[in-house]
């Protein structure tokens, strides 16, 4: 399932437990210009995000994933909103 923060993961639907994560490169690049290490969002982030669009900036610098991620011929497809389409191999 993809994220708006930029992370796409693989869960296993029988147990429930996380079993892939894949960053994408918005992530990898702006994530702590908005989040902690944990993935939540900073203590200051009201001062970094003060508008809608600002919000909607950052889910894009991070590379929001708003997309199914697709699994074609061994690997894992998708778009993210950093303006790439990110594939991975198994």
């Amino acid at each position: 399932m993809g994220t708006l923060f930029g992370k796409v993961f693989g869960v296993n639907l029988k147990t429930g437990m996380i079993q892939s994560v894949f960053e994408t490169d918005g992530y990898k690049l702006h994530h702590l210009d908005y989040f902690k290490d944990d993935v939540q969002f900073r203590d200051d982030i009201h001062s970094i995000i003060k508008t809608n669009e600002a919000y909607l900036d950052a889910l894009d610098s991070v590379g929001a994933v708003y997309s199914t991620p697709a699994i074609r011929k061994g690997g894992l497809r998708f778009g993210s909103n950093d303006g790439k389409v990110q594939y991975r191999c198994r």
